[in-house]
């Protein structure tokens, strides 16, 4: 496969806000469109023509560098109350299919000498799903500690990052202590606030999931030490977005007008998404212990189910 002729490009997946991407422009680097599908369908990942797509991205080297906020919602520890079991089906349907994404992205950027990095909460059950676990098993990977308070977030938020981005382990800061000066917000129960451009309830846990501006400050330093180490050029001047994201985001509107439906979820991650909430309402007398698991789930696969 011949290399990709343009310049390689910073990939960021589930990139909310996109406040990493901005951060590495900012350090003068070149970055693809951040991939999330609060932007609109183009960026959908249950689409699996945009999965491919991104994949194909990685192996011809157009892409150098990913990173991956794959979302916790199913994977955190934080997640009880569950009362819905159709809602928390659909979670769990999603969960899974962002983290058997992520870990293909992973494997893909391991073979192809990729940088990437995944984020997650420290407690995540996502760093012992199967694929994630596998993907992650490389002797390439590094894994860093760090708490999110210490980047000026309102909550301590202990954090993990695995990946093959040298310069990862410049990252780690610890909390300070509670102090007057220094206080956290408990990531527990919901908060009124603006979410994807309109005031709505959400459980804390999800706006918890921006970064702080320290934080893509710091994550922008060293993805530019790594791409001047790999050769790539650096810019002083103002970078023209558009012209960086058209080539990419015009493949990736094709794919969303010839939208393809994902491959069936495989039962056994399905079954590991959803035993953790199962098990409390079998002990709550609220589900049969014999329930089929995912079986009547029948509403529509939206990202928004998520929030």
């Amino acid at each position: 496969m011949s290399p990709w002729p343009g310049k390689p490009l910073f990939l960021e997946i589930f990139s909310g806000d996109g406040g990493l991407t901005a951060a590495v422009r900012e350090k003068g680097l070149q970055a693809g469109p951040g991939i999330d599908v609060i932007k609109g369908q183009a960026f959908d990942i249950l689409n699996k023509g945009v999965q491919q797509r991104i994949l194909q991205w990685i192996r011809e080297k157009r892409i150098w560098c990913v990173w991956l906020g794959t979302p916790c919602s199913v994977w955190c520890i934080a997640r009880k109350g569950i009362k819905d079991v159709k809602k928390a089906e659909g979670k769990d349907r999603l969960g899974v299919i962002f983290a058997m994404f992520s870990a293909k992205v992973i494997e893909e950027c391991i073979a192809n000498n990729v940088a990437f990095a995944l984020e997650n909460p420290m407690t995540s059950k996502l760093f012992h799903f199967p694929p994630i676990r596998r993907a992650l098993a490389s002797p390439y990977v590094q894994w860093v500690k760090f708490h999110a308070c210490a980047y000026g977030a309102k909550s301590m938020k202990p954090t993990m990052f695995a990946g093959t981005l040298p310069g990862l382990q410049s990252l780690v800061r610890k909390c300070p202590g509670i102090s007057s000066e220094h206080k956290h917000d408990p990531l527990s129960g919901s908060v009124k606030a603006v979410f994807h451009g309109k005031m709505q309830w959400n459980c804390k846990t999800i706006f918890a999931g921006a970064y702080a501006k320290d934080l893509c400050t710091a994550i922008g330093r060293i993805v530019a030490t790594e791409a001047r180490a790999r050769g790539i050029p650096l810019s002083d001047e103002p970078t023209n977005i558009m012209e960086q994201e058209a080539t990419l985001l015009g493949e990736l509107e094709k794919e969303a007008e010839n939208r393809q439906e994902l491959d069936p979820i495989p039962q056994e991650h399905l079954e590991f998404a959803s035993r953790f909430w199962r098990k409390t309402l079998v002990k709550k007398g609220l589900l049969k212990e014999d329930a089929v698991v995912h079986g009547q789930f029948a509403g529509p696969l939206s990202q928004s189910v998520l929030n």
